[in-house]
This record gives structure tokens, sequence and C-alpha cells, in this order.
């Protein structure tokens, strides 16, 4: 019988694990459909998904791990001159689950902390 982990879900704001290291490469990124059908239809206008980006010059916002493993990273970075981009990718096979914007000046203060471990 095969057992199903949890994904836990880990924010910047709350707690990231220590033994969590931030990637910095630059990245080639492949696009699932939703990912697409999202940044045909966002609320701030359509985005030009980039084909690479550094992810230096990205913030992590939260992480998934299943196990042992992360599974998701969200990433935010600078789109344009007034969006920032919210991707969230698949560590080392970089394929974009989705995405969205959020205006540059924008740091919503809708956090759900129950849904984040705490240590």
């Amino acid at each position: 019988m095969q057992t199903l982990l949890r994904e836990k879900l880990y924010h910047r704001d709350i707690f990231l694990p220590k033994w969590f290291v931030a990637p910095t490469e630059k990245v080639t990124i492949t696009y699932g459909e939703h990912a697409k059908r999202e940044s045909r239809a966002d609320l701030h206008g359509e985005i030009r998904l980039p084909k690479s980006i550094t992810l230096a010059r990205f913030e992590v916002i939260e992480i998934g791990v299943i196990g042992d493993r992360v599974s998701k990273i969200l990433f935010r970075g600078r789109l344009d001159e007034r969006r920032d981009l919210c991707i969230v990718l698949i560590p080392g096979e970089w394929f974009a689950k989705t995405c969205w914007v959020n205006l540059r000046f924008d740091r919503h203060a809708t956090l759900n902390a129950a849904k984040y471990e705490r240590q």
C-alpha cells in the first residue's frame, strides 16, 4: 500500500525551514496550459511570459514540501515598471504551474496564516 504524503506549505513571513536554500541560477521555463491561460486573462493585463528568468532577482514567497523534497516554489519579481510577476515553479524541471501579476506597490495583507507550517 502506497502512503500519500501531504504537501506542507511554508511562507517567508511565517517560517521557512533553515535547510531551504533559494535557487539563484538563470532557468528556462516551460509553461503548462494553466499558466498560459492565466497569463492571457490576468486582471492587470496580459502577461508576456519570459522564456527564462534569473531566480536571484526574484523573492521566494512560499515553498511546498512533500516528504524531504521541495515540490514547488512561489517566486515574485519585477515584470515591468508597474507590475510584479508571481510564478509557481517546480524546481529542477522549472515547469510553471501557474502565474499572475501583482501591482509592484501591492503588498496585500490577506495572508491566511492557518495554512502554513510554523516549524
